[in-house]
């Protein structure tokens, strides 16, 4: 937007240019203002101050799960401990047969005991030799290792297997996010297909679209979680025998990829652990096309406030720059009410006409008889002024 200012009444126009104005670019304005730092990838770094601030969030976060952690767990665990001392007190009481040194051996021999069950042998079978790498609980296994989970329920003991583990993990876990970024992306077409008619039916309502939005993440969130959370939560209910909680436990810490290993899917029935597997490929690319899906709305967003905050700060900038450097004198032409002013405006003028006309006389310029008719019609106007309210113009 251009404004056009008469300056000092001489008829001419300064033209002086508003930051409003889409081809306009304000050198003032611009000075101070740091240019975006691109990544490789194209998109705009991330200043090092909101890095610091994530960073600073992230360690508290941890320093507070730390806290609560150690809080929830220590009574139990020191519980064990005494429930220990005094098991072993009984023990030694019971048996007087048995002095501290034999208590020893046999806490050695339990070791063992515990590290052949931690193994995959059952101590209980001394019959039959049954593995716990089955051809289900291998393939399982496997997927744990290239989805990054980890449950550890089993893992390789000897040095060959972890060597190969090794590679495994180096081939297997690149090749898992390919394909899941090839699942999350036909699940977010079909996403993004049920976004488009739950949209298409809100605008039809005028709903705001900002409302529609959210709603659409609300909606997707929610059909997400009904089928990759609550229906998985009531089949393990069922399958494995677990509680309600303990169910939702490993079904949240499966599909975020934590795997702690204490609940394990399929420990007394393989023949659905592949289904579990497949079941794991599915929510976390859901989910990630979810994650995605909301990531692009806020960048979206944050993009338009920030374009909008940098218009506002150009615009702020711009008109105060030519606040503090116009001196211009505004002058209007139009009705002046004031009687005063005009009658001192009108002696002004007399006076200065017969001081011109005198000056003339005096030269000989004029005649005298000029002189006195105009002398005459000064005197008749001083004495009829022009009515109150007409249009006086300054030039």
């Amino acid at each position: 937007m251009w404004g056009y200012f008469n300056y000092k009444g001489q008829g001419n126009f300064i033209r002086i240019c508003s930051s409003w104005d889409p081809g306009h670019t304000s050198g003032e304005a611009g000075k101070g203002k740091q240019q975006p730092a691109y990544e490789l990838s194209g998109g705009v770094a991330m200043r090092c101050s909101t890095l610091l601030g994530i960073l600073t969030g992230v360690l508290l976060y941890l320093v507070l799960g730390a806290v609560v952690f150690r809080a929830l767990e220590i009574p139990r665990e020191e519980g064990k401990y005494m429930q220990l001392q005094d098991t072993r007190r009984d023990f030694l009481l019971n048996f007087t047969c048995m002095g501290p040194d034999d208590l020893q051996t046999l806490i050695k021999v339990q070791q063992e005991v515990v590290e052949a069950v931690g193994a995959g042998v059952d101590p209980s079978n001394n019959i039959t030799f049954t593995s716990q790498w089955d051809l289900a609980s291998a393939f399982f296994f496997s997927g744990t290792i290239i989805t990054t989970i980890g449950f550890g329920n089993i893992s390789p003991k000897t040095e060959g297997g972890q060597l190969f583990c090794i590679f495994y993990a180096l081939v297997g876990i690149p090749m898992f996010g390919i394909l899941l970024a090839g699942v999350g992306d036909h699940l977010g077409t079909g996403l993004r297909k049920a976004v488009a008619k739950i949209e298409t039916l809100f605008r039809k309502w005028r709903v705001s679209p900002t409302i529609v939005r959210v709603i659409s993440a609300v909606l997707s969130i929610l059909l997400g979680c009904l089928l990759f959370v609550a229906v998985p939560i009531l089949v393990f209910q069922e399958v494995e025998g677990w509680t309600l909680l303990e169910s939702a436990y490993f079904v949240v810490i499966t599909l975020t990829t934590v795997g702690f290993g204490d609940y394990v899917a399929g420990i007394h029935d393989h023949w659905y652990k592949p289904l579990v597997w497949f079941w794991i490929l599915l929510g976390l690319a859901y989910f990630a096309s979810i994650l995605t899906m909301i990531g692009n709305w806020l960048r979206v967003l944050s993009k338009k406030t920030r374009a909008e905050m940098e218009e506002l700060r150009a615009h702020a900038t711009d008109w105060t720059q030519n606040i503090q450097n116009m001196s211009v004198d505004f002058r209007i032409a139009g009705k002046i009410d004031d009687p005063f002013k005009r009658r001192r405006r009108k002696r002004r003028h007399a006076t200065e006409n017969q001081d011109w006309l005198q000056y003339n006389m005096v030269s000989g310029l004029i005649p005298d008889s000029i002189t006195h008719v105009t002398n005459q019609k000064s005197s008749v106007a001083r004495k009829c002024p022009t009515p109150l309210g007409g249009n006086v113009s300054l030039f």
